[in-house]
Order: structure tokens, then C-alpha cells, then sequence
């Protein structure tokens, strides 16, 4: 952690004299001293982020600013090779965030396709494109990625939706697709699944063909006390009769739902009270948007509101920094947590999802949520990146360009008509609350981070 430098408190003595005149020009005199140190207390603090700045100037090129958090201090690590022989020798796996590390919204951060062709092509490396956002499908991010000038294996891309669809796969929800006859001769059905996110969701938990979807009295905008005793009655009245009963639900799946309402946080407690499983998809607290970046909430909220109105935490919580995600994509790659490199944008998500899974590497870009003051003010260790730079082309050694024209998806009245869910349909991308599509996601911040020139 980088101290602090703080100057001693100014002092001084007033003493009181009888001319007014006198005592005013004292007074002035002390406003001033005060306001003096002040200035320089607030210099002192960010003594550290001048001092690179300067250095990046001087060097004239695309050094970069690298520093290893856990050596203790930063600005000891000066290079213009950026973190190529830590990949080269140490990696064979590398987990990228999406939007902060590749991508503003529609727009590619400059320099993040030259970083990936050199991951891929150059380097050679198992490159697995892993996001948060669980309002979208695999299909899309292809689509997008495609758009960008990146042809990207859709094996190769884990959203937080998918890794809840394989999750329930994996314990055993798997559609039957009609009703079969077990040996003791009872009915058994499809396992029916309830959903709080946005379509996206939905949708690639139909893909994955893991269960029915069902609806109810989630549809309502209000929930009342003759309400909740109507979805005791539609889910089957009494516990011990509720494994006979159609109705039952056996899985709750909580995401970012942009229409999320108290009628379904009534119904989506109740039903996690009757005993079904509480799958999150992820727990990000929000994105800071807008030029005054403040935070616009995301699933986290939503999942602890559920938590709190249940009484139960998660069963399991499928995407980053979760353990199930990481375990999978190891398992499909074949791969090494220990030959394996984390590159975010976010210390709670994407380093902590590195730190706690055992990953030889957890990085930190700084084009995205979290800036180097969040690092020096981390006491989290979870959460402490091996690494931090200024972005993923300059992890890579590729001079970085923040003025190089940038390539975006499309053009937005087309896009916001012509994207695909999942299932070859055309859906309106408005109606799906996509969080991409804001135009003020400019992550650069001039006080943490200058991009060499």
C-alpha cells in the first residue's frame, strides 16, 4: 500500500489586539497559511501519481507502468516489454475480461485486438473470453466480437449465464422432454426453473436445455398478503406434498434485471423458502456510468435482496468470482491454474476470481472500473492483483494509442434491430437491457492512468 505523506497541521497564534484593521489582515494572513498547507497536504498525496505521469512524459515512447502489488510499493517496475516474458515462459492459459479490457460499450479499447491476435497467433496461448453480464448469450458476444474485428470460437466465450445453464446440467437438470416412468412407477418431468434477469438469461438456459421455464405471478407489479396466499395454493400448498404437485419449482436463477419488481422478489423468496435451489449469476454491485460515474445497479443488489427476503444465501454463485466457472473452463481447456494469467478490470470480480481459484497471475487494467488509487487503498488481499497496467495491449508490449481511430460494432440503428439472442431470432436490443449501449462509458481517468502517446 502506497503511504500517505501528510504535513504537519498549520498553526497559528492570533493574538488579540484591539485595531480592527490589524486583526482583520491577521485573520487574512492565517486563511492563507491554512489554505497553503492545504495544497500541499493534497500534493503530498498524490506525490506518487505525479511522479509517474512525469516519468511516462519524459520516456517520450509507450513505457509502461508495471508494478508486481505484492513486492510492497509501486513504480519499481519501469518496462517497455510489458508482462511478455511472464506470459511466454509462465502461461499457457489466459482468462480476458470483456467490457473495461476489450471493449467500451461498442467500442474497442485501442490496441485490444492487437493484444489478442498476439495472445492467439504470436504467443500461441488458450485464450477464453469470460464476462460478467448475464443479459446476454454466448451467440451475441460471438456476433460482437465478429463485428470487431475478431473471430472468436463461441467454446471460447464464458458469460455468467452460460456457467448457471452448465451449472444446473451438472447437478442434474436435464430436460426429459415430456413426462417418463421411473422404476418405482411415479411420474417424473422436466425440472422447471424460475428466472429473475433479462431475456439473454433466459434464453441460454433454454439452449442448454436444462428445464422448463415457468411463469405465474411474477408477472404482477404487486404482491399483497391475499397474494402470497395464492402462490401458496398455485405451488402447492404443504411442504410434504409439494414433491407430488406439478407446480413446484426447483430452481430460482438470479441476474441483472433491469424490471425487477417487488412482486418478483415476493415470489422468488417464497419459492427459495419452499426449498428451491438459489443459483446468482453473478455479484457485481453496478457500473459507474455517466460523466459524474455513479454506480447503476447490477445483480448484486438484486441477489442480496433476495438473500435478505429469503433468509438464504446462494446456493451458488455461478460467474466470476466464483469457483464453479473457473473449475469448468479449466476443465474444457485441459488447463493449469498455476500456467494460467487473469487480465480485468475490476479487483472485486476479475483479480479476486484469479486470487481465490489459484491463477499464477491476477492483472489489473487500469481502462476500466478500478484505478490505481483503488489498488494503493486495498486491504483486501483477495483482491490485490499481481499485476497492474495501463491496459491489455501494454501487458502484451504493444504501444498503445488512446487517439488511433477505433473500430465499433456497427452502426446503432442497425444494431439495436439486428443482433442475435440465441436461437437465430431478431430481438430488440433496448428491450433486453443492455448495459453496453451507453455512451458515456469512458473509463479513462487523467488523475490514474495516461495511456503512452
Amino acid at each position: 500500500m502506497l503511504a500517505s505523506t501528510s504535513s504537519a497541521a498549520a498553526t497559528a497564534a492570533i493574538t488579540t489586539h484591539t485595531n480592527t484593521n490589524a486583526s482583520c489582515a491577521r485573520r487574512r494572513n492565517f486563511s492563507s497559511d491554512v489554505q497553503h498547507h492545504q495544497r500541499k497536504r493534497n500534493t503530498n498525496n498524490s506525490e506518487f501519481r505525479r511522479q509517474r505521469r512525469q516519468k511516462r512524459r519524459n520516456n517520450g515512447d509507450s513505457t509502461l507502468f508495471v508494478t508486481r502489488a505484492e513486492s510492497g510499493g509501486f513504480g519499481d517496475g519501469i518496462t517497455n516489454n510489458g508482462l511478455t516474458r511472464e506470459i511466454s515462459e509462465d502461461v499457457d492459459t489466459v482468462l480476458l475480461d470483456c467490457d473495461g479490457v476489450i471493449w467500451h460499450g461498442d467500442a474497442l479499447v485501442p490496441g485490444a485486438k492487437k493484444a489478442v491476435d498476439y495472445l492467439r497467433e504470436t504467443l500461441q496461448k488458450r485464450v477464453f473470453f469470460v464476462t460478467n453480464n448475464a443479459t446476454k448469450t454466448r451467440e451475441y458476444y460471438q456476433w460482437k466480437f465478429s463485428e470487431l474485428g475478431m473471430e472468436v470460437d463461441v467454446n471460447h466465450i464464458y458469460t455468467a449465464a452460460f456457467a448457471s445453464a452448465s451449472y444446473l446440467s451438472a447437478i442434474g437438470f436435464n430436460n426429459t422432454h415430456g413426462s417418463t416412468t421411473t422404476k418405482d412407477g411415479s411420474s417424473s418431468s422436466n425440472k422447471k426453473i424460475y428466472v429473475v434477469g433479462e431475456q439473454g438469461l433466459v434464453r441460454e438456459l433454454e439452449e442448454c436445455d436444462v428445464g422448463d421455464i415457468v411463469g405465474g405471478v411474477y408477472e404482477a407489479v404487486s404482491c399483497t398478503s391475499s397474494d402470497w396466499e395464492e402462490m401458496h395454493e398455485w405451488t402447492g400448498g404443504d411442504a410434504e406434498n409439494d414433491h407430488d404437485d406439478d407446480s413446484r419449482v426447483d430452481a430460482v436463477v438470479v441476474g441483472q434485471d433491469t424490471s425487477f419488481t417487488f412482486a418478483k422478489l415476493a415470489y422468488a423468496s417464497y419459492l427459495i423458502q419452499k426449498g428451491a435451489k438459489f443459483i446468482a449469476t453473478n455479484p457485481d454491485a453496478g457500473d459507474r456510468l455517466g460523466k459524474e460515474k455513479l454506480l447503476m445497479p447490477g445483480a448484486g443488489p438484486i441477489v442480496k435482496a433476495i438473500e435478505t427476503a429469503s433468509g438464504r444465501a446462494p446456493d451458488v454463485i455461478c460467474g466470476k468470482p466464483g469457483k464453479y466457472m473457473f473449475d469448468a473452463i479449466m476443465s474444457h481447456s485441459h488447463g493449469d491454474p498455476q500456467r494460467t494469467m487473469v487480465i480485468g478490470d475490476r479487483m472485486d470480480t476479475d483479480v479476486k476470481f484469479g486470487k481465490d481459484n489459484g491463477a499464477r497471475y491476477s492483472v489489473l487494467v487500469l481502462t476500466g472500473a478500478n484505478k490505481m488509487k483503488d489498488v494503493e487503498e486495498n486491504e483486501d488481499e483477495s483482491k490485490q492483483p499481481s499485476f497492474v497496467v495501463g491496459s491489455l495491449a501494454e501487458a502484451c508490449g504493444i504501444p498503445f494509442d488512446p487517439n488511433e481511430p477505433t473500430q465499433r460494432v456497427g452502426e446503432r440503428a442497425n444494431m439495436a434491430k439486428n443482433y442475435p439472442v440465441g436461437d437465430g431470432t431478431v430481438h430488440d436490443l433496448w428491450a433486453s437491457g443492455d448495459d453496453d449501449m451507453d455512451d458515456d462509458d469512458d473509463d479513462y481517468d487523467d488523475d490514474d492512468f495516461i495511456p503512452a502517446t
